[in-house]
C-alpha cells in the first residue's frame, strides 16, 4: 500500500503514526504542560508504544520541539496565504484575519499558546519561534518597501504579535469576568478586546 505522507496523512487520508503522536502530545502539553507529560502518556493517548515515540522524535525534548514547530508552521501558512499585494494597512489587516481564522479553527493551538504565556517552561520557546518568524517577515516587507518604517522594526513586530496573539489569550478572561458580572442580562454581548501598542 502507498504510504506517501502529505501534511501528516497517508495517501489514504489517515493520519500517520508520527502525526498521531504529535497531535496527542499537543493535546497533553496544552492540558498540563510538557514538563508534566511523560512519553508513556503520549504513547497511550496516540495508541502506540513508547518505543515508536522515541523512534520518530528521539526524545521528550525532540517531541516538544516538533509540537512547537507544528504550531509555528500553521501560523506561517496562515500568514503566507496572504500575498503582499495592496497597501501596508490592507496587507496587515488581511494577515491578521488569516491568523485569526487559523486560531479559530484550531482552539487547541490557543490553549497551547496560553500555557506558553502563563508558564515559564519549555513551552515558552514557542513564543521565541513566533517572534523570530514575525520579525523576519517584517524585515522582508520593510526591505521591499511594503511595510511602514515609522516605528522601529522591534516595536512594529511586537505590535503585530500582540494584534495576532493577544486577543486570543485575553478574550477568555474578558468573557469570564463578563459572565460573572453580567449574569442578570444574558442577552447582552460581552465587550470585545482590542490590543494596541504605544511607543
Amino acid at each position: 500500500m502507498d504510504t506517501t505522507v502529505t501534511a501528516g496523512r497517508t495517501a489514504g487520508g489517515d493520519l500517520t503514526a508520527k502525526a498521531r503522536i504529535r497531535n496527542a502530545a499537543l493535546e497533553l502539553h496544552a492540558a498540563k504542560g510538557s514538563d508534566n507529560t511523560t512519553l508513556r502518556d503520549v504513547a497511550s493517548a496516540a495508541g502506540v508504544t513508547s518505543g515508536l515515540v522515541i523512534h520518530h522524535f528521539g526524545s521528550k525534548d525532540g517531541l516538544r520541539r516538533a509540537v512547537q514547530q507544528y504550531v509555528v508552521d500553521q501560523f506561517r501558512q496562515a500568514v503566507d496565504s496572504v500575498p503582499p499585494v495592496g497597501t501596508p494597512e490592507e496587507i496587515g489587516r488581511a494577515r491578521d484575519e488569516a491568523v485569526a481564522r487559523m486560531w479559530a479553527e484550531n482552539p487547541i493551538f490557543v490553549r497551547y499558546l496560553t500555557r506558553a504565556v502563563l508558564e515559564n517552561t519549555g513551552e515558552s520557546d514557542l513564543l521565541d519561534l513566533l517572534a523570530d518568524y514575525t520579525f523576519a517577515q517584517l524585515q522582508q516587507l520593510r526591505a521591499a518597501g511594503i511595510a511602514t518604517s515609522a516605528h522601529t522594526a522591534q516595536t512594529q513586530a511586537v505590535g503585530i504579535l500582540l494584534r495576532e496573539l493577544g486577543p486570543r489569550i485575553l478574550q477568555p478572561l474578558v468573557d469570564h469576568f463578563w459572565s460573572r458580572l453580567n449574569a442578570g442580562e444574558p442577552d447582552c454581548a460581552p465587550p470585545r478586546l482590542e490590543v494596541r501598542l504605544r511607543d
